[in-house]
């Protein structure tokens, strides 16, 4: 007898990147997905394959800088994850801020797959990217449509 796998649903903000904090499915199958799925992301980083993340940014004191944030950061959104936790859909996003505020200066979407004791990573399409994970609230079918599955 096959088992059916139940299909973990997730919410999305509005760029289509999987929204941790505001998650209602806190099972603990899930927050183990996605502690790995970070843990993944974090060696792929480490092993240069990647661009690694960071944040320079600073709030302005003065003039036209006062409440602005000003400086360069670069962040790893997670947009998928497979049911096993295996292959990561990150984005890498590059935001830049000055006293006309805050604007995206690039974004780069990577597979990121568990390989061995480290990780291979391959280059995700980026026009299909982010709209693959608006389409669906279920864990691992951006991944999957992406892939031709």
């Amino acid at each position: 007898m096959k088992k059916s796998a139940t299909a973990i649903t997730v919410s999305r903000d509005s760029y289509g990147a999987i929204d941790y904090i505001g998650q209602t499915n806190t099972t603990t199958s899930y927050l183990e997905i996605f502690k790995s799925a970070k843990k993944l992301v974090e060696i792929a980083a480490l092993a240069k394959k990647i661009p690694a993340a960071f944040d320079s940014m600073y709030w302005g004191s003065s003039g036209r800088e006062r409440d602005k944030k000003i400086g360069d950061a670069l962040h790893h959104e997670i947009y998928d994850i497979t049911a096993d936790g295996r292959t990561v859909l990150v984005c890498c996003r590059t935001v830049s801020g000055d006293k006309y505020g805050q604007k995206t200066t690039g974004k780069e979407y990577f597979f990121v797959k568990k390989f061995r004791s480290s990780v291979k990573v391959d280059v995700a399409s980026k026009a299909l990217a982010a709209k693959a994970a608006k389409s669906t609230s279920e864990l691992g079918a951006a991944i999957a449509k992406l892939a031709g599955k």
